[in-house]
């Protein structure tokens, strides 16, 4: 068999498969139902296609459904013109309109389609086939009213008159119809009670029987009411027994309204006369009832019913309202409760009735019982009152929404003009509960309150809602009732009073730290705080608190921790305001304002030493407390390029001599301006500032120990950036010479083309605008060339002056020698004299030097500046001479690589010895005769106090 046959043979078997399994014929004149038939729902996941086409030429085919019930988000009948799906029609939702072809062929297509989800009873269908008519069928037919002996359907048209039919439900229709030339709406009177007719309706364009009619729509099936029941009318009100007091109600009786008529009551207020009712009567034995109504919807989504309570009699009835739990009721009394039929429902479902009686009311039922209230100088209540408002009446209408169907009365005399209103422990006796409460606050006397604070609080779990306006020494009344009827709760109140720094002039004091460590700082909390500022940026203010400090630096870090919600909450983002001017609004300067949070330190710049600044702190989303500790720091003392280290130089690549520091809490210095180097477009947000004078026309810069701050929120990269800049009176400038990017220990910086003897800047920074680091910072050259040998450098102290001695192995061409002394080994050096080498030339042989200091020290820091004749010099080694009386201070062996130990002859027992980093931090203190381990590699100062001076000896751990 060749390819192509088989291909095609494939495709027919195709072809028919899907064509017989996709559609029914239907017959002209056959009616159809659904998958499920015509009494049973249809199934899940159905997809059917009926077609209908006339046998006769000439006719088209017409479609109707006096039936259609389907699940309406979900399943759906489609009408199309012709065969197939591709030109649309309709999708009906409702029975009542008829369906005809304009096809060439005549034909109709209509199409069923199910989801898996709800089924509904599903439809029934008409068909027809005839000549093809001018005249417009009626579109959109149905029932409007209905009652127990007319019938009013109505239909859309345009033409002059309309023929209708209606007759007994299944009767053949008639040739005559039974009125002609009528218009829609149209009412049928006169009918049977609980009889089921159909009805059919057709237009007539020309007014003529017989010439120019459209086809027929229908049937239209709709069933006459029965007669209606008893209590129909209020004089036959049925009377209802009341349900004993509790959570659930009985609901065994059940009424129906399907043929209930409108009794059209003039003293209805709050519900609408005209809806069909039915009447009930009640006789409480308090002043309350609650009032429950449940519709039994079959399909299970039954819900309450509209209805109004009435008092007096039928003759001469007086809305009570139509709240769920009506009250200030008279026990004993009867009382008419009009329930309303299909508003909202469908007429004819079944409802229940439960009617339960209250509790006696609270004592404080009226404004005039009031229970007094103790207002806490806390911004918490130790001992709070339990309340309820569980059988409580009306006293006044609402003044700020809720229904006040059960409020309660307080009283209090305030201390001030804010106070915090707590409402806890909030427990549903009755009714339904929507977490929410009503307070009112209210001054003057009970017969002639003026309203003062009205509000909702918001939810029981919620923080204190805040009362404000208040005068100190007046008396208030408050009122609370549930915001939704007919719920009712026992509850705990209790009033408290705002924090003490709720205002600028109570602040309180925050202690200022002289680094960025958080030593000291201060508990805070903005529990109880009200507005007294405005916002930033985004954020709301929703209750401030107010902290104060003296600047002790021209910049301070304003740092908040711990934060914690205090209902446990995750949102504990707090806003700050920093201001300077003191409290008067008038003089009140804002400086700067912004989010303050764990994740970052806030920056507070140009301060003025000894000038008191006010913090101000809020959170940033309504109804938030939060927890939290507050601090103010102080920026490393070389924070800016003027408080710059003086950095030791190694004269070799060692890196003996080093300087400790940290990018932590360091501030921004000024924006760097464009240059060649490749680091400008990086923001020097954390930068530390070094001194150094070259020794070198190069020197290598390296990060020992190099390391990121643990920090929330920072990075633990330890990239780095260091910058080189020109030395000068004026600090440095701007415009950096030199830059690199240190990553990690191992990695140097190489500064050329410098000048020998000139002074440089340095500045580190992190390279992440999130992260900070620790390091020390070594600078180190090759090994210079020198002038001389020098075969050892020493020195001695005698009784009056301190003896240098040095030897050489040779010179070439040298000059001199300068003798600098230094007071800590590292700054602050100057040429004490100078002693003349050999001639011009070559000595090959060992010389010996000497030279006296006759102004000594206590401690004495010397080095040895080796001068050629064409005046190139290197410098030696450092050497120290301490000449305290009753003993030197030693360390030893110093260098160290893990630990040394301390001498001090003749000191006493535990004294105390301070050591120092290289930028001066205090790194440990204990007595003399401790431990000294366990520190990483750099250069170190112990200090020792004693007989009233100060013994200092220089420390290398490498």
């Amino acid at each position: 068999m060749r390819l192509s046959t088989l291909i095609f043979l494939l495709l027919l078997v195709l072809s028919l498969c899907t064509s017989a399994s996709a559609q029914t014929i239907i017959n002209c004149g056959d009616g159809f139902f659904d998958p499920g038939g015509a009494n049973g729902n249809y199934p899940d996941d159905a997809f059917e296609t009926y077609q209908i086409c006339p046998t006769v030429n000439g006719e088209v085919a017409s479609v109707s459904f006096p039936f259609l019930e389907l699940e309406f988000c979900c399943d759906a009948v489609t009408v199309y013109n012709g065969i197939g799906t591709t030109d649309f029609i309709d999708s009906p939702t409702s029975p009542g309109n008829l369906y005809t072809s304009t096809a060439a062929d005549g034909c109709l297509t209509v199409t069923f389609e199910s989801d898996g989800s709800v089924t509904e009873a599903g439809f029934e269908a008409t068909t027809r086939c005839d000549p093809p008519a001018t005249c417009p069928a009626p579109q959109n037919v149905g029932a409007t009213e209905t009652t127990s002996t007319s019938l009013t359907f109505d239909w859309n048209g345009n033409e002059i008159g309309y023929d209708v039919w209606l007759v007994p439900a299944g009767d053949p229709l008639p040739a005559a119809p039974t009125f002609e030339d009528v218009l829609s709406p149209y009412t049928f009177s006169g009918l049977s009670e609980d009889t089921a007719y159909d009805f059919y309706v057709r237009a007539d364009c020309d007014g003529n029987a017989g010439n120019d009619e459209s086809l027929t729509v229908g049937p239209v099936t709709v069933m006459t009411l029965g007669p209606p029941p008893a209590n129909d009318e209020c004089a036959n009100a049925i009377a209802l027994p009341l349900e004993p007091l509790g959570d659930f109600c009985d609901f065994d009786t059940e009424y129906f309204d399907a043929t209930g008529t409108a009794s059209n009551p003039t003293a209805a207020v709050c519900s609408d006369p005209t809806v069909t009712d039915l009447w009930y009567t009640f006789v409480p034995a308090t002043t309350s009832v609650l009032i429950s109504i449940v519709d039994n919807d079959p399909s299970g989504e039954g819900g309450g019913r509209l209805f109004e309570v009435f008092s007096g009699d039928c003759n001469s009835l007086t809305s009570v309202g139509c709240s769920e739990r009506p009250t200030n009721l008279t026990p004993g009394a009867t009382y008419y409760l009009r329930v309303l039929g299909s508003f909202g429902f469908e007429q004819g479902n079944g409802y229940s009735i439960c009617i339960q009686d209250q509790v006696a009311p609270p004592d404080n039922d009226d404004c005039a019982d009031a229970v007094p209230l103790p207002v806490s100088a806390a911004t918490t209540c130790g001992n709070p009152t339990a309340a309820t408002t569980q059988g409580a009446n009306q006293s006044l209408p609402a003044n700020c929404g809720g229904e006040p169907d059960d409020d309660v009365w307080f009283s209090f005399t305030a201390t001030g003009p804010n106070h915090l209103l707590y409402l806890t422990e909030v427990e549903n006796v009755s009714g339904t509960f929507g977490r929410d409460l009503q307070y009112e606050v209210f001054s003057g006397a009970c017969g002639t309150l003026t309203s003062v604070v009205c509000s909702r609080f918001s939810s029981f779990n919620d923080p204190p809602a805040t009362l404000t306006g208040l005068t100190a020494g007046t008396d208030y009344l408050l009122r609370i009732y549930t915001a939704r009827s007919p719920a009712q709760v026992n509850f705990n109140i209790c009033l408290a009073s705002p924090p003490a720094n709720d205002e600028c002039a109570g602040a309180f004091t925050v202690p200022v730290n002289s680094t960025v460590d958080c030593d000291q700082f201060l508990g805070a909390s903005t529990l109880g705080s009200t507005v007294s500022g405005g916002t930033c940026g985004i954020a709301t203010n929703n209750g401030d608190v107010w902290y104060t400090f003296t600047a002790t630096a021209e910049k301070h870090l304003i740092r908040a921790f711990n934060l914690a919600e205090a209902n446990g909450g995750t949102r504990a983002d707090l806003y700050y305001e920093l201001s300077d001017g003191g409290c008067d609004p008038a003089n009140l300067n804002v400086l700067a304002c912004g989010p303050l949070t764990s994740t970052f330190v806030v920056e507070a710049p140009d301060l003025t030493v000894g000038e008191e600044y006010h913090i101000r702190i809020w959170t940033r989303r309504p109804s938030t407390i939060v927890n939290f500790d507050l601090c103010v720091g102080t920026p490393p003392p070389n924070d800016e390029c003027t408080g710059a280290f003086v950095a030791p130089v190694n004269p070799n690549l060692s890196n003996t001599l080093t300087i400790g520091g940290t990018s932590f809490g360091a501030t921004r210095s000024f924006d760097i301006q464009s240059s060649e180097t490749g680091c400008s477009r990086v923001a020097n947000d954390d930068d530390v500032w070094y001194r150094f004078t070259a020794i070198a026309e190069e020197h290598r810069v390296s990060l020992l120990n190099l390391t990121a701050v643990s920090f929330a929120g920072f990075s633990d990269d330890t990239n780095a950036i260091i910058r080189l800049y020109p030395g000068g009176q004026s600090c440095a400038s701007g415009d950096e010479l030199d830059c690199g990017f240190p990553r990690s220990d191992t990695d140097e910086v190489l500064f050329s083309n410098l000048t020998v003897g000139e002074e440089y800047f340095i500045s580190v920074q992190s390279q992440n605008g999130n992260n900070q680091i620790t390091f020390d910072l070594s600078i180190k050259t090759e090994p210079l060339l020198l002038p001389v040998e020098l075969t050892s450098f020493t020195g001695a102290a005698t009784a009056k002056a301190n003896v240098l001695q040095w030897v050489v192995a040779s010179e070439e061409n040298f000059s001199h020698y300068a003798v600098e002394r230094s007071p800590n080994g590292f700054s602050n050096w100057s040429e004490l004299g100078k002693v003349m080498g050999a001639a011009a030339g070559a000595v090959q042989r060992e010389r010996d030097y000497s030279f006296r200091d006759e102004s000594p020290l206590n401690e004495g820091f010397y080095r040895l500046r080796s001068i050629d004749l064409d005046g190139s010099d290197a410098v030696s080694k450092v050497v120290s001479i301490n000449r305290v009386g009753g003993g030197n201070l030693s360390v030893y062996p110093n260098p160290a690589r893990d630990n040394f130990r301390v001498d001090f002859p003749g000191a006493p027992a535990g004294l105390i010895a301070r050591l120092y980093d290289g930028s001066g931090r205090l790194v440990r203190a204990q007595p003399l005769e401790a431990d000294w381990s366990g520190y990483p590699a750099g250069l170190y100062y112990l200090a020792v106090r004693h007989g009233g001076e100060e013994y200092v000896e220089r420390v290398v751990i490498r």
